[in-house]
């Protein structure tokens, strides 16, 4: 599960399919499941190191785990 932050999100989900993005090259193809919007870019990694902390992975596994239930 990769969490980022990013100040244009089409050309960012862009990057990462077409293979731009070391972190995410050897995983695709990828699925965008959750994006949340903010006011600014420092809320927005405020937010991303809280979703890559233990108790906002634990949160965002529950989400993941919930959405992949009501999907089909």
């Amino acid at each position: 599960m990769y969490k980022g932050s990013a100040r244009d999100l089409r050309k960012r989900v862009t990057d990462h399919m077409q293979g731009r993005v070391a972190r995410t090259r050897n995983r695709r193809p990828l699925t965008l499941i959750y994006v949340e919007y903010f006011a600014d870019y420092t809320a927005a990694r405020i937010r991303e190191n809280r979703l890559k902390s233990g108790q906002g992975r634990k949160w965002l596994k529950a989400w993941v785990a919930e959405w992949q239930t009501h999907r089909t």
